[in-house]
């Protein structure tokens, strides 16, 4: 009889609802009068409407604090589940800041952990919306609990197979920061939005030092300084399109390719505008985002870390469609000349494209690394090291274009000719490529001359005029050191092609790569 399920009927739905009022009103209100949603109201946002399947929404965590009664906390703090991202799948971890300020406990852990290890499975991405800290202070005193408390082994798994994305969206403190870090795309709300190992409590406590959230672990530390976060926005809403817009240029995995989008701008189209953004005079600064804006499709991009490491431009667009990781020399900033900011940047971006398969279009125009005692201080052998291991080492696709210079190892760094590598390497007619800059040469090479001279500076334009020209491209085409020498106006329409020409390779093998590392 249907009445004999009524009272099971009614238990579970009474369990369920309490684990959807979260925290409560009050708490709820809370958040809201800090601009901030709820867990679930973020998952409205994010997901397709309908399509939310969540899991262990009955899960009941317990804390135990000496001297005081038992705590029950509903969902343990966490809600977990799947749903759609414009029509394909992911899986989701909301921390709700509700209850507890998000403060994990075991339970939380196995719970995101679980819904990590399901979209490594099925293959589709991992979505965390983070704010809380690692395991609670009261957990945290019990030998008991914190030896059983995970590492971070379904993290690194996930690394390099499924597209992992962070948004920080409130405080988040001891574990929140390596999912960051180990994430593939993360954003963070500005104001709100706090990420660090430990907040000013703790600090002052440890340490001794007094320094404010916003100092500590606001978004200028952390997208500005240490450039752990790749994007900061003014809202949730904001933060939450933001990671749709990043889905939309990955597959699920790295099992797949990239999604084709439908061309809605002609691949031939010309772009005279070059002409007049980019100055003949080499040392004349310009704004590299002209020049991606006047090349992608319908001038839509996406930038990635833009306010940490400026000298390279790095963003995702499409081109005749398809999905494009964009390495740019932005002259506007110091020249261009890549520092060890721009080279951490830039290794982590590419190693993210490469992971998924996304081709690189590397636009150059710089004057080389940066030298001098602190570029040393700051390990930029390491650093620029680094980013050209990872350069040789991607399989993707790699077309490039020098602009206007080209010097020293950076060439390499920024896509140049290695072996058989990138698939196209093109110039435009004015470019240089030398091993430094004519001024550097000549001060280097020819210094006891200058000070002989009755005109050194008669001397210096000329004897620069001639490094000038014996670094012309047009030496370099003369001896088929590049595939081309075209003109700036065609510049949308050679890479459109060269792309279709390239994405057809046998290198394109699916599946798992180098293990991305920070």
């Amino acid at each position: 009889m249907a009445e004999d399920w009524d009272e099971h009927l009614r238990v579970v739905r009474k369990r369920k609802a309490e684990a959807h009022a979260q925290g409560g009103p009050e708490a709820l209100g809370r958040l809201h009068s800090r601009g901030k949603l709820s867990a679930r109201e973020r998952l409205e946002l994010l997901l397709e409407p309908g399509s939310f399947r969540e899991i262990g929404s009955l899960v009941q965590g317990t804390v135990e604090t000496p001297g005081r009664a038992p705590v029950t906390v509903q969902a343990d703090g966490v809600v977990t589940g799947w749903g759609e991202v414009a029509g394909r799948r992911v899986f989701v971890a909301a921390d709700d800041g509700s209850v507890m300020g998000g403060a994990a406990g075991l339970l939380n852990i196995e719970k995101r952990f679980r819904v990590r290890r399901m979209a490594l499975a099925q293959g589709a991405p991992f979505i965390g919306l983070y704010e809380g800290s690692a395991i609670r202070f009261q957990d945290s005193m019990d030998a008991a609990i914190m030896s059983r408390v995970p590492a971070f082994k379904e993290v690194v798994d996930c690394a390099g197979a499924i597209p992992q994305v962070a948004a920080v969206l409130g405080p988040c403190f001891g574990r929140p920061p390596m999912d960051v870090l180990l994430s593939d795309f993360a954003v963070m709300v500005r104001g709100t939005g706090l990420l660090g190992w430990s907040g000013p409590t703790l600090v002052r406590g440890g340490i001794g030092e007094t320094v404010d959230l916003e100092t500590l672990a606001g978004a200028k530390m952390q997208a500005e300084i240490t450039g752990l976060v790749d994007r900061v926005e003014e809202s949730e809403a904001e933060c939450l399109a933001v990671i749709r817009q990043f889905l939309s240029f990955m597959p699920t995995s790295c099992w797949e390719l990239p999604p084709h989008a439908p061309d809605r701008d002609d691949p031939k189209r010309p772009c005279p505008e070059l002409l007049e953004i980019v100055p003949t005079n080499l040392r004349q600064p310009y704004d590299m985002h002209r020049v991606v804006a006047a090349i992608v499709d319908r001038g839509e991009y996406l930038t990635y870390k833009p306010t940490f490491g400026r000298a390279i431009i790095t963003c995702l667009a499409r081109l005749g469609g398809r999905p494009v990781g964009i390495v740019a020399s932005q002259p506007a900033h110091e020249g261009g000349v890549i520092d060890c900011d721009a080279a951490y940047k830039t290794r982590r971006f590419i190693a993210v494209c490469d992971a998924f398969h996304v081709p690189l279009i590397f636009l150059q125009d710089q004057p080389g690394f940066m030298i001098g005692q602190a570029a040393e201080a700051h390990r930029a052998i390491y650093w620029c090291g680094s980013l050209l291991a990872t350069v040789e080492r991607t399989t993707v696709p790699k077309l490039t274009i020098i602009l206007r210079k080209s010097h020293g190892a950076a060439t390499w760094a920024m896509g140049g000719r290695s072996g058989e590598r990138p698939d196209l390497l093109a110039a435009w007619p004015l470019a240089l490529l030398t091993g430094t800059g004519p001024a550097s040469a000549v001060l280097t090479i020819h210094d006891k001359e200058l000070r002989a001279s009755d005109r050194p500076a008669d001397l210096r334009r000329t004897l620069e005029a001639q490094y000038r020209e014996r670094g012309s491209i047009l030496r370099a085409a003369a001896v088929f050191g590049v595939d081309d020498v075209i003109e700036p106006q065609d510049t949308r329409a050679y890479l459109a092609a060269a792309l279709d020409m390239a994405c057809s390779q046998r290198a394109r093998a699916l599946g798992r790569k180098a293990s991305l590392f920070p």
